[in-house]
């Protein structure tokens, strides 16, 4: 993306990172926040166009993860890329999340069709041991994408 074009080192650190991520997960490396929306404010002088009018337009770019919520304030010359971005974004979230359903009915589904045959003889014996993106948020790349 064209608007992230910070050049120190942190920012070259962070590009990095995610071109890790990217090639070990298979994802895109253009994925943003969750929303983008456009919003109007007054400044609060009294002179200003804004006092008697809807205020200055600011857009902010949203997103969630771990449960925290981050925002921030993005140029206007930058809403049309990131608007495709956010597109872009939700409908690979909304794919991850598909193909997640998907293996769900196809385990509920193998679990019928043992249950049919009747050869609940050659299970292996129950591990109780729970793993979720939520419980290890820092390291699960899909964590960010709920």
């Amino acid at each position: 993306m064209e608007s992230l074009s910070a050049k120190s080192r942190a920012a070259s650190q962070l590009r990095q990172r995610r071109h890790q991520l990217a090639r070990q997960f298979g994802i895109p490396q253009e994925l943003v926040g969750n929303s983008l929306v456009l919003s109007h404010r007054r400044c609060g002088k009294a002179n200003c166009r804004c006092s008697s009018g809807p205020g200055h337009a600011q857009w902010t770019l949203s997103h969630s993860r771990a449960g925290i919520r981050q925002v921030e304030k993005v140029p206007r010359a930058w809403v049309e890329q990131l608007e495709r971005a956010v597109l872009e974004t939700q409908a690979f979230v909304d794919a991850i999340g598909e193909v997640m359903d998907i293996n769900l009915k196809l385990i509920r589904l193998s679990k019928q069709e043992l249950k049919k045959k009747g050869s609940s003889k050659n299970e292996p014996p129950r591990v109780s041991r729970r793993l979720s993106c939520l419980s290890h948020a820092a390291r699960c790349p899909l964590a960010s994408l709920s």
